[in-house]
């Protein structure tokens, strides 16, 4: 099923899929499980892209009315491509993909519900060994001070550098994000919902915007992602990985929930789990005497 989810829509997002499998070839005995894992990868994609170019091919050569349109139909998948190209230099396509999900906000809910399912967390459990989302029950362990903010290229939407020391006495949601990434921009309602929401009971979130390729360091390009997704909490530009790094973070997006004495209290990764986060946010709220 995973191949040919991946034969049909053939996403960058195929990478992962293809390092585990060339993961457990090399790190592990080369067994039954492997080969079976790999031969079924392989088959589950090739299955759509064989029909798809055997349907192609047949169309081609069987409708002379199409082959006698061949070389225009492949310039205009040129031009196609060419403007394609032109809206990632210009970061136009991320404009697309807002706007696409402002227009079509099941899609998101369903993706969400999909990614959360139990079957495919008891999967990922199993190939990571490792639990990194929260629970239904929101446990919220003492995970030890939140690192400050060090090596900030420049603050937007404040007129001061912030720190931790200034926001004792606030509960603090750490969001690192970057504008160019679809998962960051489908999380993103989320976060500015629950600013607007919680802001006067003593909450607060900084965005850490830690960029993932080079237009995205340019700090003309980040306001204006401010202003396209309503961001109006202070962000911060780490363009040199330094507050990325003191967080140990590995992850776009990644939230870190901080107490009012300055103590890490829940850390997620990726998206989904709202409604844990928010009951997380409101009981750390509670816990600092505000309702």
């Amino acid at each position: 099923m995973t191949g040919v989810s991946l034969g049909v829509v053939w996403s960058p997002c195929a990478g992962p899929i293809l390092a585990t499998i060339a993961a457990l070839a090399v790190t592990r005995e080369v067994s039954v499980d492997v080969v079976l894992v790999t031969l079924a990868y392989v088959i589950g994609v090739g299955i759509p892209l064989f029909l798809f170019a055997s349907a192609g091919a047949w169309i081609f050569t069987k409708s002379r009315l199409i082959s006698r349109y061949t070389g225009r139909l492949q310039q205009a998948f040129g031009i196609v491509m060419i403007l394609t190209a032109i809206g990632m230099y210009t970061n136009y396509d991320t404009v697309v993909a807002a706007t696409l999900l402002d227009t079509l906000p099941a899609y998101a809910h369903w993706q969400n519900t999909l990614e959360e399912n139990q079957l495919v967390q008891a999967q990922l459990e199993m190939l990571t060994r490792k639990n990194i989302r929260p629970t239904a029950a929101v446990a919220l362990p003492d995970l030890g001070p939140a690192p400050d903010f060090v090596g900030i290229t420049q603050w937007l939407n404040t007129s001061t550098p912030v720190s931790l020391s200034q926001l004792r006495g606030k509960v603090v949601l750490v969001d690192f994000w970057t504008y160019a990434c679809i998962n960051c921009i489908r999380t993103l309602p989320h976060v500015t919902s629950l600013y607007e929401k919680y802001k006067e009971t003593g909450f607060i979130v900084i965005g850490v915007h830690t960029p993932e390729f080079e237009y995205e360091k340019r700090t003309a390009n980040v306001e204006r992602a401010l202003q396209q997704y309503k961001i109006h909490y202070p962000i911060a530009q780490d363009n040199d990985y330094a507050t990325w790094k003191a967080y140990h973070n590995r992850f776009w997006p990644a939230q870190y929930l901080i107490d009012t004495k300055g103590h890490i209290r829940m850390v997620h990764t990726g998206e989904g789990e709202y409604e844990a986060i928010e009951t997380a946010v409101k009981v750390l709220i509670r816990e600092a005497g505000s309702t």
